[in-house]
């Protein structure tokens, strides 16, 4: 699906929202507290209670700060650093996309070995490639309502939530550092991306090319 693209359509009515494809749906229902997984091509579908899905959260939780308790006791001799080269351009270029008047932003984020250029010491490079309409209400909607969601499934956890993606990104500097130059750039990409395409590539350095 990744290669060939999937079509996804969302349909909110007050405490549902349901999201399908040729395949599979979900929908989750706020006043029930339930979360339906269906298949089409099997026939079937599955139920898991907000309960559920909170235990699944916590362990979830607990599985991570175990591993971040171990990495922190790991010596760090001899560990690769890297850095993060990220930036978004406004090429100024336009054209209608499903009805909207969009322009084209292009980001592009580069990881590479600390000190050394990407040809260097090798990588890897990630370039989207997003049309922007202007506000969309519908998706400002769909927005709200994953906001509502998330509020009434963890409620106070969503704190928590925040919190512990800080601390995760705080031990990888690289990615803390993208996260905030990202959020820095995204003055520059105010509306709706309706059309991206992503493109990853990665680049070997002269002595990996060498043993390859």
């Amino acid at each position: 699906a990744a290669k060939e693209g999937l079509v996804s359509t969302v349909a909110i009515s007050g405490d549902r929202m349901m999201t399908v494809n040729d395949q599979t749906g979900e929908l989750v229902d706020l006043a029930e507290e339930k979360v339906y997984s269906i298949d089409f091509k099997g026939k079937s579908y599955k139920v898991k209670t907000f309960a559920e899905i909170r235990k699944e959260w916590e362990d979830a939780q607990k599985k991570m700060k175990e591993q971040a308790a171990e990495a922190r006791e790991e010596p760090e001799q001899g560990e690769v650093q890297y850095e993060i080269d990220f930036s978004v351009e406004k090429t100024g270029q336009r054209k209608a996309v499903a009805g909207y008047d969009c322009q084209q932003a292009v980001m592009t984020i580069a990881v590479r070995q600390k000190g050394k250029k990407l040809e260097e010491g090798g990588g890897m490079v990630m370039t989207n490639d997003m049309w922007m309409a202007p506000t969309i209400p519908a998706m400002q909607e769909q927005i709200a309502f994953m906001q509502r969601y998330m509020k009434q499934l963890l409620g106070s956890d969503t704190e928590t939530m925040a919190r512990d993606l800080a601390q995760a990104m705080a031990m990888y500097p690289q990615m803390k550092a993208a996260m905030e130059r990202m959020q820095k750039e995204a003055v520059k990409l105010e509306g709706t991306a309706v059309l991206t395409t992503m493109k990853i590539e990665t680049v070997m350095s002269p002595e990996q090319a060498k043993a390859q």
